[in-house]
């Protein structure tokens, strides 16, 4: 991809990230976590480096994830950066690391981040605790005109900078629409599998994937939590996840089969077959994201 195209995507809003990550990554994430996340990482550019700040008016995050730029809906943005800042104990060969999607983030006026990426602090900063977000002292008035400050954390940065290859594109307003993160997760899985030129040839793409490796990639909860049938992960994850694709994304269909094994006859492998969307609904979903414009529009 050159760079005249790779700048024509970045107006568009688009996140990239390592084919690794939405292949493998097992991410427990709700639907306003996985569109803020995303957003932010959209702000990084070909050549930042990877300890770069970067700092995000709220009032574009809102207007950009179709979100209601109030003082109370800040204070749930809050509340998911902390959710992607904290980490969880992973595997990393023969060892174990603390993971998160963020180093920091910060949104007082103590912190000042530069147009290079720069961060520096504009006094001290006051080490309080607080056990609600409401004890934090806010600005007067019902709308908050601030910013937000953030880093990511040097362990995924290597999912995340200097992407050179084996990379997925995932345009921002197309998560506006899902009403569950098994959706997202599922399209975000599917795209990584995209080829542009396939897609508008009219050639199929087809994945297949173990179902019990989708099960845990898709964060579906344990056997005795849901059962370990296939009818149970297609009528809680699998349809409905597709169903929402094929009504709220405008790039592709998703058609898929569950195979069985030859030998014991059981299904272990689920094929997913992409094409190109056709027109009703490529129609259909600018509908719905124009639909939830609109209401919040009405909102402010």
């Amino acid at each position: 991809m050159d760079q005249q195209e790779e700048k024509k995507n970045r107006t568009k809003n688009y996140a990239t990230i390592a084919n690794e990550i939405a292949r493998n990554a097992k991410i427990t994430l709700t639907c306003s976590q996985y569109n803020i996340l995303l957003y932010l990482v959209s702000k990084i550019k070909r050549d930042d480096a990877p300890d770069t700040w970067y700092r995000v008016p709220f009032q574009e995050l809102s207007a950009a994830l179709c979100m209601d730029n109030s003082g109370t809906y800040y204070k749930l943005v809050k509340n998911d950066l902390k959710k992607l800042r904290d980490g969880r104990w992973c595997k990393a060969g023969n060892g174990e690391y603390l993971f998160s999607w963020l180093q920091n983030a910060d949104y007082t006026d103590l912190v000042k981040v530069d147009d290079e990426g720069k961060m520096t602090t504009t006094g001290k900063l006051e080490i309080s605790m607080v056990d609600k977000p409401e004890d934090i002292d806010e600005k007067k008035g019902s709308r908050w005109s601030g910013n937000i400050h953030y880093q990511f954390n040097a362990y995924i940065a290597q999912y995340l900078f200097h992407l050179t290859g084996n990379y997925t594109m995932i345009e921002i307003k197309q998560f506006v629409t899902f009403k569950h993160p098994r959706s997202i997760r599922l399209y975000m899985f599917l795209k990584s599998y995209i080829y542009k030129e396939k897609l508008e040839n009219n050639e199929p793409i087809f994945v297949k994937k173990n179902i019990e490796e989708l099960r845990k990639l898709m964060v579906y909860g344990t056997d005795k939590e849901y059962g370990s049938s296939v009818k149970f992960f297609n009528r809680d994850v699998i349809k409905p996840g597709v169903e929402e694709i094929n009504t709220k994304t405008a790039e592709f269909h998703v058609d898929y089969v569950f195979e069985k094994d030859p030998y014991d006859k059981t299904y272990k492998v689920i094929k997913f077959t992409i094409t190109k969307a056709g027109r009703a609904q490529a129609e259909t979903a600018r509908q719905k994201l124009e639909y939830i414009r609109k209401k919040r529009n009405t909102q402010e």
